[in-house]
């Protein structure tokens, strides 16, 4: 079959104005950071109050879909020091990711328990031209897992933040299920499936995945724990800290129903330790009290068989690490490497 060239010209150009005419209605969003600038004014005045004026907004992060900006607000002499999480292209439907309306709906239920997590502020909607996102205060502090665990002004932090980092989930796993709205639910069932299919798109084979994807499918539980609500990315890189140690979590894109396990085996992935192997717990120190608890009760298996990480904190915790090992075969580069030790949200930190 033969293509006339200039008909498939003029048929993408009908195409693409087309497309132009039938968003001509809608908002446009604003692009650059003057535009963006201006918008966020006219959204403090009728936020805040009238006169209110932005005097600082710098871009932190963000890829191709979201960013992150820290702006300050002076509002009649009061400061107020903020974050503008947004999609500028609107809302970004992924299977695990669970939304930027999600995210704010879930930090307010989440400091509602007493968990440390930054306020959010305002929502965004969609005539104030900003994209999908929401605005929360800005808390001070570092979020580099090298820092953290390295630097000396840190060293009180280090001594507490395992606790610190357990007694934040704690508070996490005991929201609401039936006040979050929709969540992604993640089942014993579909959590293996992805694991391995995550793992199979490589290519490569290991033994010793394969013989934990074994494990898990001969010792999965006959039925699913009781759906909380789990963070999904709770490890070191994903905290704000101060030299007295926890501040905020942060990150809430992967947050979904499912096994609290998940979050513990998560923040215990080797490559969260950022080099700190005989530190389990993000590599921090774990007092040795905690040390002395940490015999988790096991979930019992069809078989009966105990769990063969961490001393017994069961299937959801093993199914996490080869959350992991997916994940990082599947970048060809580990996730503590070049890339995985990245700002969270709140400032640069050059």
């Amino acid at each position: 079959m033969r293509v006339n060239p200039r008909r498939a010209v003029e048929d993408f150009e009908d195409h693409l104005s087309a497309m132009i005419e039938s968003r001509r209605d809608a908002v446009s969003v604003a692009a650059d950071e003057s535009e963006l600038a201006d918008r966020l004014a006219r959204l403090a005045e009728h936020w805040l109050e009238p006169g209110a004026k932005i005097i600082t907004l710098e871009r932190l992060s963000g890829g191709a879909s979201q960013e992150t900006w820290s702006f300050d607000v002076d509002a009649r002499g009061s400061l107020r020091q903020l974050i503008l999480r947004r999609n500028p292209g609107g809302a970004v439907k992924l299977d695990m990711v669970a939304g930027m309306e999600t995210e704010a709906r879930l930090i307010r239920l989440a400091e509602q328990t007493g968990a440390p997590v930054p306020r959010v502020v305002h929502v965004l909607s969609p005539e104030e031209g900003l994209g999908s996102g929401f605005i929360m205060e800005r808390i001070e502090g570092e979020s580099l897992a090298r820092k953290l665990l390295r630097d000396p002004q840190y060293a009180i932090a280090r001594t507490r933040m395992a606790f610190q980092i357990g007694a934040a989930a704690a508070r996490i796993h005991q929201m609401d299920p039936a006040r979050t709205g929709e969540l992604r639910r993640a089942t014993i069932r579909s959590s293996l499936d992805d694991a391995t299919a995550l793992y199979r798109t490589n290519g490569k084979r290991r033994p010793v995945v394969e013989w934990a994807l074994r494990w898990l499918e001969a010792n999965r539980p006959a039925s699913d724990p009781v759906p909380t609500v789990v963070h999904g990315d709770l490890r070191t890189g994903n905290f704000i800290a101060g030299p007295e140690g926890l501040r905020a979590v942060l990150d809430w894109e992967l947050v979904h129903l499912g096994d609290p396990m998940e979050d513990l085996g998560w923040a215990c992935v080797a490559s969260w330790r950022f080099g700190n192997l005989d530190k389990p717990a993000g590599g921090f120190r774990l007092p040795r009290a905690a040390v002395c608890r940490l015999r988790i009760r096991r979930r019992p298996s069809r078989r009966g068989g105990p769990s063969p990480v961490l001393g017994g904190p069961g299937h959801g915790a093993l199914g996490t690490h080869l959350r992991h090992d997916g994940e990082r075969l599947s970048r060809r580069r580990p996730l503590g490497g070049k890339g995985g030790d990245r700002p969270a949200s709140f400032r640069n930190r050059d």
